[in-house]
């Protein structure tokens, strides 16, 4: 049957590429690597299927028959083993792991010998199809037991999850139970009931659904890859496509049929024309196309690194600085309001509200970054990935509790060289998509410039706020030093009015001193000895001069109080 065997060369084909992509993208991974192992068991069973389906002989089919079964074994659980990673319950569903891979096993021993597959024979139009061995019976058993727990993991996860996990399982619930419902056609016609396996297509419809919740899982990280190589074999499918029918019907409209070299020529530049004018906007569609199914929201990093660049070049306001890294960077990526931490010699100085909780919950983040030096940007789902694949990383509990506190899925820091000048708390994204490896780097490019301006940005906040409070404590020193003289001059108004009137009230007392040695001297009271002359002679002179000190006080007086004038003509 030609559809069986075509459509198992496609599930054959789509996951080869698919399980290359996925592992080389991280080779060190162990979900990677659990779903590679996965995508080749379903290689190995679709290229036997479709070698089966193409046999020639009996003994052909037979071989290609158990070859396909050997794929077909392993992939109930290499599928279990990839949801265990993915739920990050390997450690706790060990045992069923274990003895999954020791019941497969031996199924596998077991299965190029006639208690597997016995033999081939002709059955509901199929040229040659196999009959179960005495073993099959308990493989197809434990085949669909190890679905049905799948499934119910699944499931029980799916309620157990929020947001973005719970995004990605119901798209990997879903590939799950119709794969697997496909698959499970094609054992109807073992056991001579007449149906056939009708489902067989269902494997890439699988492939494709586990791929697009790969592509919103950030640790296998390959929608780049996905989307250029979906545009470029649609365009190449497109072009081919395109040029057949285009220089079929030139040659059959122009030439009447006839090819000959001149007509080859002329419609071969025709219709590379057409094609050449057509490429452009067929590429954009596209393009348009898959990012609206496949690529919801996609930004152009460049694009956005240079708007914010020439915003954050422009202005040294750090209140303009933040909100354009909040603005472009949330519209970009798509998420909930972001938030900035400013730290300013190890405090945190942002505006950002936290209740006590929050703050503590900061400082833990903040000493990782300042005590670990560590510059990379932390993911919440890749270090419960590390922590549930036991990757040494001694402060990964704290970590995760204090990022899930601030409901946070992405920390990204700001160092200016070996200095965290600050963080970028951001969200999960409206979609529910992971953030990318293009999502990280591009933020943490970002980071860079973001750091040097924040820096800049405070800086010039600084020189403002001391330049305010020199303005402040120059006016405050001037009115001090007004007030000051106010009361200067007060006091010198006071100091005047009292020489002044201490000049007029001892002057009274000294003239009459001065009268009366003068009366004693000219002998007025009666005659005076020689001594006694002498005495009241100094008495005088003292006296004269205490009446010239004064008369000096009444003149400084006058001066300052502008009542003396100078004429120096």
């Amino acid at each position: 049957m030609v559809f069986y065997a075509i459509t198992a060369l496609v599930n054959a084909i789509a996951s080869t590429i698919l399980g290359f992509f996925v592992y080389f993208k991280n080779k060190k991974a162990k979900i990677n690597q659990a779903f590679a192992l996965f995508c080749l068991s379903v290689a190995v069973w679709s290229y036997g299927y479709y070698f089966w389906q193409t046999a020639n002989n009996a003994d052909s089919a037979l071989f290609w028959s158990r070859a396909l079964m050997a794929g077909a074994i392993f992939v109930p659980i290499f599928y279990f083993y990839f949801i265990l990673r993915f739920l990050n319950k390997t450690q706790e569903k060990k045992k069923f792991l274990v003895f999954g891979y020791v019941i497969f096993f031996f199924f596998f021993l077991v299965n190029f010998t006639s208690f597997f597959v016995k033999g081939v024979r002709p059955k509901l139009g199929f040229v040659y199809w196999p009959d179960p061995g005495i073993f099959y019976h308990p493989f197809l058993l434990f085949w669909f037991f190890y679905a049905i727990y799948v499934v119910y993991l699944l499931s029980k996860g799916y309620q157990h999850s929020r947001s973005v996990k719970q995004s990605q399982i119901k798209y990997i619930l879903l590939g799950t139970i119709v794969g697997y419902l496909g698959g499970a056609t094609n054992y109807f016609l073992w056991y001579d009931i007449p149906i056939p396996p009708i489902g067989n297509w269902t494997t890439t419809f699988y492939l494709v659904i586990v791929a697009y919740a790969i592509i919103k899982y950030r640790l296998m990280d390959i929608r780049v890859v996905i989307k250029r190589s979906t545009i470029f074999s649609a365009i190449v499918v497109v072009i081919t496509v395109a040029y057949t029918l285009a220089a079929f019907l030139l040659g059959w409209l122009v030439f009447g049929g006839v090819y000959t070299l001149k007509a080859q020529i002329i419609i071969g530049l025709i219709v590379a024309l057409l094609i050449a004018i057509g490429f452009r906007p067929f590429y954009d569609w596209l393009r348009r196309t898959t990012d609206t199914f496949l690529f919801k929201g996609e930004y152009r990093p460049q694009e956005l690194m240079a708007d914010i660049s020439d915003v954050l070049s422009r202005t040294l306001d750090l209140d303009v600085v933040i909100s354009t890294l909040k603005e472009k960077i949330g519209q970009a990526l798509r998420i909930r309001e972001m938030k900035i931490i400013i730290l300013e010699e190890g405090e945190i100085v942002t505006e950002e509200e936290f209740h006590s909780k929050e703050k503590e919950a900061l400082k833990k983040i903040i000493g990782y970054f300042k005590e670990e030096k560590k510059k990379e940007v932390v993911v919440l789902e890749e270090i419960k990935r590390k922590r549930a694949d036991k990757i040494k990383f001694e402060q990964s509990f704290l970590l995760i509790e204090a990022i899930e506190e601030l409901k946070t899925a992405l920390v990204v820091p700001l160092f200016l060289k070996e200095k965290l000048v600050g963080l970028f708390l951001l969200p999960s994204k409206k979609s529910g998509d992971m953030f990318t490896n293009e999502d990280i780097k591009t933020l943490e490019a970002i980071a860079s410039q973001a750091a040097i301006a924040i820096e800049n940005a405070s800086l010039y906040e600084k020189m403002k706020d001391f330049s305010k409070t020199l303005q402040k404590e120059v006016k405050r020193q001037t009115k001090k030093l007004r007030d000051a003289n106010i009361r200067l001059q007060q006091l010198d108004r006071a100091k005047s009015e009292f020489l002044s009137l201490a000049s007029h009230q001892l002057r009274t007392p000294l003239t009459a001193v001065k009268g009366y040695i003068s009366m004693m001297l000219e002998g007025s009271w009666g005659e005076v000895s020689e001594k006694q002359e002498h005495i009241l002679k100094n008495v005088y002179l003292s006296n004269e001069r205490l009446i010239k000190l004064v008369e000096d006080l009444l003149t400084v007086s006058r001066i300052e109080s502008g009542r003396l004038k100078f004429d120096f003509k």
